[in-house]
């Protein structure tokens, strides 16, 4: 779930325990902070439309942002111009949202089943 403030919209990862603030506008840029902990992870980002979920792998190397309900954008947070995105595979499939669940699996729940992904940081 989201909110918006102003300009910003705010995400919250429940299975990593991750607050991600996101302000676009030229930029994107996203603040990570984690309860409990006093890091604070940034990340500016080329601007390529809102974001509909943002989630780090749970070995925070990988940051994965849906910005349509068609793909997510997975970027290698060393290098973030290294990225690549991953479609949904039904051509009529919806995705609804998607769990990392482990370092390298995501699955997207869409609105026609589950579908998992593999997902390499050197990509």
């Amino acid at each position: 779930d989201s909110v918006y403030f102003q300009a910003t919209k705010f995400f919250f990862d429940e299975k990593n325990q991750q607050l991600f603030s996101v302000r676009s506008g030229g930029a994107t840029d996203v603040v990570i902070k984690r309860p409990h902990h006093t890091n604070v992870i940034t990340y500016r980002l080329k601007d390529r439309g809102p974001v509909i979920s943002i989630k780090l792998s749970p070995n925070m190397s990988v940051l994965s942002v849906q910005r349509s309900n068609k793909r997510v954008e997975f970027l290698n947070v060393t290098n973030l111009e290294l990225e690549y995105s991953q479609p949904v595979r039904g051509k009529n499939s919806v995705i609804l949202g998607f769990v990392w669940t482990s370092n390298t699996k995501v699955v997207y729940i869409t609105d026609l089943g589950i579908e998992i992904y593999s997902i390499s940081q050197d990509k």
